[in-house]
């Protein structure tokens, strides 16, 4: 995989942003049941774009979703 000259992370295509994605839904699910039932659809995407934004920055690499 090709790096990014400027930190030295790996390069985000478009394959392993939807690797990614499906990675960290799965976590999502199981660790934030309390969304679960909330008719608030806008506050709901805010509140999961920001924390997917955060996965990435952080370079948490979750476990492959089956």
């Amino acid at each position: 995989m090709a790096r990014n000259a400027a930190n030295n992370k790996p390069q985000l295509t478009v394959g392993a942003l939807k690797q990614e994605a499906k990675n960290f839904l799965c976590a999502f699910a199981r660790e934030h049941t309390e969304l679960f039932g909330i008719t608030d659809g806008k506050a709901v995407g805010t509140y999961v774009e920001e924390r997917f934004n955060l996965y990435l920055r952080e370079g948490r690499a979750g476990p492959p979703c089956p």
